[in-house]
């Protein structure tokens, strides 16, 4: 008799119930979603780098390749596409933001040159930078 419930006592006592099993497979799903909620964040991170690379590359690309010569920078504006992006460059002499006034024997003059870049996706980019224009006349 001792023997019967030696058995009884010790099945009953091994292996989990139903709760602890439900308590486990709740706490696994808790965290999976919170890896998958991890996962997805760092890929969409991922592409807004990648989109903002890509934008980078072609303003660069576009100053390098697309910027007319000292010479012929008369023009307000010139507009392009270049590898899917469109562009638009603005050019306006420095000194009539700041009201200095360049001298009449001045040999270069000052353009501010404004760079929007957009991408094939709508992400956009500007820059701005100097660029020496020879004056008229020299």
């Amino acid at each position: 008799m001792s023997r019967t419930l030696r058995c009884r006592t010790s099945c009953r006592d091994a292996g989990f119930t139903l709760v602890e099993q439900l308590v486990v497979i709740t706490i696994i799903a808790i965290t999976l979603a919170a890896i998958g909620s991890l996962l997805g964040s760092t890929s969409r991170g991922t592409r807004q780098v990648e989109q903002r690379m890509l934008l980078v590359q072609a303003a660069n690309s576009v100053l390098v390749n697309a910027m007319p010569s000292r010479d012929s920078l008369a023009a307000d504006e010139i507009k392009g596409e270049y590898f899917e992006h469109r562009w638009a460059m603005k050019f306006s002499p420095v000194q009539a933001e700041s009201g200095i006034a360049a001298s009449a024997s001045a040999r270069w003059i000052p353009m501010r040159v404004d760079l929007h870049v957009q991408g094939p996706s709508g992400a956009v980019t500007r820059l701005q930078t100097i660029r020496l224009q020879r004056a008229p006349g020299q």
